[in-house]
């Protein structure tokens, strides 16, 4: 197992991990990411400064992967955990942990405050690790993710955090 930064080639193969998850857990494609042409250009949405997107492969295959960003419309200390999917083979082996680590490590790096994400009921597996990684939920969505459809609000305070 091995996790690195996403490369130009990576493009095709996690955005086909994104489409199959998002249709795994019945995500609409008019109000969330899977309808979402950047879905596409994985490379290039993370090319700006204070970003980054990890791939982790096993046995040099991409299982999947997870970046933060600053939030859209949101404030210059809060970034937003993104894309977090993992194909179902690879879950249960503490890659989602291994991802989750390593963008906290990140953020914090970045000089964050704080980490916002947004998530679906029905992805229980991922809530479940959200929850162990310190997220709290919160009512309402923050800044302008332009994708209305996930039902799932949470937020990690960093300034208790260390690397």
């Amino acid at each position: 197992m091995r996790i690195r930064a996403i490369e130009e080639k990576d493009n095709f193969i996690i955005a086909d991990i994104i489409k199959r998850v998002l249709i795994e857990f019945k995500a609409d494609p008019k109000t969330t990411f899977l309808g979402d042409p950047a879905i596409n250009t994985m490379y290039y949405n993370y090319q700006t400064p204070k970003s980054v997107y990890y791939i982790i492969e096993e046995n040099d295959q991409v299982m999947g992967g997870c970046g933060i960003n600053l939030l859209d419309e949101g404030d210059s200390k809060t970034c937003e955990l993104q894309r977090m999917f993992l194909l179902p083979e690879s879950r249960g082996k503490g890659y989602g942990k291994l991802l989750m680590d390593a963008c906290i490590n990140k953020a914090i790096e970045f000089g964050f405050d704080e980490i916002y994400l947004e998530s679906l009921t029905q992805m229980t597996g991922a809530i479940k690790l959200y929850e162990r990684s310190g997220f709290q939920y919160i009512k309402n969505p923050k800044g302008n993710t332009g994708h209305g459809g996930c039902n799932v609000f949470m937020v990690l305070d960093l300034k208790t955090k260390e690397v």
